[in-house]
């Protein structure tokens, strides 16, 4: 009897511990919380963020759903997101160096990574799953682009300022899609290729190019590119470019560039590549032919 009776009260403690849990989950200012946790973001890292809705996990993580993203120096336009998990590392959290899991949802693919606070300095890493340019990036990126980005991406420096990066960059895209433009004053039709692959290394706000691959062989453009590019975080069109470039065109695209290939023909190689030195501005490149 005296057993029965101490597992009765047990019962009554949780069920009350539970009827505690269940509606603090329920009633707790959730919306007061996700305004205090936005704003500690945008402090640390100048990401300025809002949400329609949001949701807890068991995991002490969040799910913000309808996300609007932008920055408070940067100059890019609002990023629409589907959803937004965040999740701590409790470990990390002991250590008062508070690392923070998680996931974007887009329209199509997904982001994955971690945001490590180190005093002002911030480590991140992005994972990029099938995210589709043209849907998921539109706006954002210098070039009006088609295809599916994968890879990753890695970085550390001061978030809220936008200066002291390091890091490297390892980026595919499939079907590769550049929309109608003009270069060099020449209006040029859209173009269809089947990738592009980007690798380098990135100190002091200054990307090492190890490799940029374009199109192949029997495509309409086959290019490849090597130097440095001087970022501008606060302004991604005013980077500083120094890239040797090697392309070859299909005879469709020799078409289009008649007017300014007799300019460059000293710089035609036996194998049909053109070298070019382009430098200056990534809104207002200079190329100029490296003779052979």
């Amino acid at each position: 009897m005296k057993t029965q009776k101490i597992a009765r009260i047990l019962g009554y403690i949780f069920f009350g511990f539970f009827v505690f849990i269940f509606f603090t989950y329920l009633n707790f200012p959730y919306d007061k919380l996700k305004d205090k946790i936005f704003a500690q973001v945008e402090q640390k890292t100048g990401l300025k963020l809002d949400a329609a809705e949001v949701k807890t996990t068991w995991t002490l993580g969040f799910v913000f759903q309808g996300v609007e993203l932008s920055h408070r120096t940067l100059n890019i336009p609002q990023i629409h997101l589907n959803h937004l998990k965040i999740s701590p590392s409790l470990f990390s959290l002991l250590l008062f160096r508070p690392k923070m899991n998680f996931e974007v949802g887009f329209t199509e693919g997904n982001l994955s990574g971690y945001l490590h606070q180190k005093g002002k300095i911030q480590d991140i890493n992005l994972e990029f799953d099938s995210i589709n340019l043209e849907k998921d990036l539109k706006g954002i990126l210098p070039l009006d682009l088609q295809g599916i980005l994968q890879g990753r991406f890695k970085v550390e420096g001061d978030l809220a300022q936008m200066k002291g990066f390091d890091g490297n960059i390892d980026l595919r895209i499939q079907k590769l899609g550049l929309a109608q433009m003009n270069v060099l004053n020449m209006n040029l039709p859209q173009i269809s290729l089947s990738k592009m692959l980007v690798r380098g290394t990135l100190k002091n706000e200054r990307l090492v190019v190890e490799k940029i691959d374009i199109g192949g062989d029997k495509e309409d453009l086959q290019a490849n590119a090597s130097g440095d590019i001087q970022l501008d975080p606060r302004n991604i069109n005013n980077s500083k470019l120094n890239l040797m470039v090697k392309f070859k065109l299909s005879d469709k695209m020799k078409k289009e560039f008649q007017l300014f290939l007799p300019f460059i023909a000293n710089a035609l190689d036996t194998q049909g590549f053109y070298s070019l030195m382009i430098s200056g501005r990534l809104s207002a490149p200079l190329a100029l032919p490296k003779k052979l």
